[in-house]
């Protein structure tokens, strides 16, 4: 990477419409921190196994929008039936393809619009000023955000259907398109809401670097979902980051297809005693792509509980990195932790390294952790085959066995038929 390129696009950010003035010293401080800090490196012990050389040696670029009407069919293809939806691509908001709510006590806009009238809520919720120690690629995002969205529920409001927010990346030749989108989420005490963010990625290399922000107050509820279909090419990074009050309740769902390189971290603040975190992923390789899931959770409060279950399918020459941290803090009594991540190989070079840890400072837990990395059973490929089944098949029908389980927790018809659907369209599972 030239740095004059990554100091045009920043040039173009902060003389955007998405940098009022009130927001000018805190992009100018995210990027000089990115810049100190660097890409991430081998040397991180959080990217031990993950390379940045692709990022560090590209050539960014403002991102356009090459709306054509085949692009057109694939956004229309990807919408969720009967849902609200926001649809940026490559960053800029289509309004003519979006369809908000109108119902009193829920305030859904484009971020862009939010940066003036919503600034207390932004500020509150860490877009400015110093909240605690980010990483380069989290200081990357706050100084180039250049999409996203800022949802609030009133008290005890709850969203009547899914909100999907819909992100198109198309690459162009030669340079990548620097696309950081950018998702505020409150939802007041009893608020209840179901997500869906999509991220698909068409042409050659196009870099999506997106974070979410996410705060549950007492006794609110949201079930989230995260799709990534990306091309072979396509460079992703991904940051969420839950805060959980008392009695919240969170699930989230990711599903991983493909990249060059995708990244998704995800941590959990169990602020609240009796607050609980489901948090399960399924991700797919095939050929080189290389996929890094990193989970933090972190109990704070008493009577708190989470569970994990990571599962993935690696073909080929696929790699995947599975790194999954459990903090359970002095005075965290009567916490419950469940941490799982299983990975299937497809391919005698396919890879996966998976570290799950635990770091307990209380003493009345219940805690589990476990890893497991192995190839078809051939007893059972066999049997399938001794019943007029050919190997093609029977591989499928196991990997379908292997994958129904985590499918299954996600207990929500809508978004279980939807990622079923991508499965069967995009990985032949």
């Amino acid at each position: 990477m030239q740095r004059q390129d990554m100091e045009q696009v920043f040039q173009h950010i902060a003389a955007s419409p998405w940098t009022p003035p009130w927001l000018t010293a805190t992009r100018q401080q995210a990027y000089a921190q990115f810049q100190a800090l660097g890409w991430p490196s081998r040397d991180h012990e959080d990217w031990r196994y993950t390379s940045t050389k692709a990022l560090a040696q590209a050539n960014f670029t403002w991102p356009s929008v090459p709306l054509t009407s085949e692009l057109s069919a694939d956004v229309q293809a990807s919408f969720l039936a009967d849902a609200y939806r926001l649809v940026f691509i490559n960053g800029q908001l289509q309004t003519h393809l979006s369809l908000l709510p109108q119902s009193q006590g829920i305030t859904l806009q484009p971020l862009e619009l939010d940066l003036t009238s919503a600034r207390p809520w932004l500020e509150a919720e860490g877009l400015s000023g110093a909240k605690g120690a980010r990483t380069s690629l989290e200081e990357l995002n706050r100084a180039f955000f250049n999409s996203g969205a800022f949802l609030r529920l009133d008290r005890h409001i709850k969203l009547d259907k899914p909100l999907q927010m819909l992100h198109i990346a198309v690459g162009e030749p030669g340079c990548a398109s620097l696309i950081c989108p950018r998702h505020i989420l409150v939802l007041e005490d009893g608020a209840e809401a179901t997500l869906l963010e999509s991220y698909r990625s068409f042409g050659a290399g196009p870099f999506t670097n997106s974070a979410s922000q996410v705060h549950l107050k007492a006794g609110a509820r949201l079930h989230a979902v995260t799709e990534k279909v990306l091309s072979r090419d396509a460079l992703h990074v991904h940051q969420s980051h839950f805060i959980l009050e008392r009695d919240s309740l969170l699930k989230t769902f990711v599903l991983t297809l493909g990249g060059q390189l995708a990244r998704h971290e995800q941590t959990m603040e169990l602020r609240g005693s009796g607050s609980h975190a489901q948090f399960d992923g399924l991700y797919i390789g095939r050929q080189r792509a290389h996929i890094d899931m990193n989970t933090t959770v972190l109990h704070q409060a008493p009577q708190t509980s989470s569970s994990q279950v990571y599962k993935g399918i690696l073909h080929d020459q696929a790699r995947a990195v599975f790194n999954g941290k459990i903090n359970i803090a002095k005075g965290a009594q009567q916490t419950k932790a469940e941490q799982l991540n299983k990975n299937l190989l497809m391919s005698t070079d396919a890879e996966v390294d998976t570290k799950p840890q635990l770091q307990i400072d209380a003493d009345d837990v219940r805690c589990s952790h476990g890893a497991t990395v192995g190839r078809l059973d051939r007893n059972e490929l066999f049997y399938l085959q001794s019943r007029g089944i050919d190997r093609d098949t029977g591989e499928r029908m196991l990997a379908q066995a292997f994958v129904r389980d985590v499918l299954n927790r996600l207990q929500n018809p809508v978004l279980e038929q939807r990622l079923e659907q991508e499965l069967a369209a995009l990985s032949g599972v």
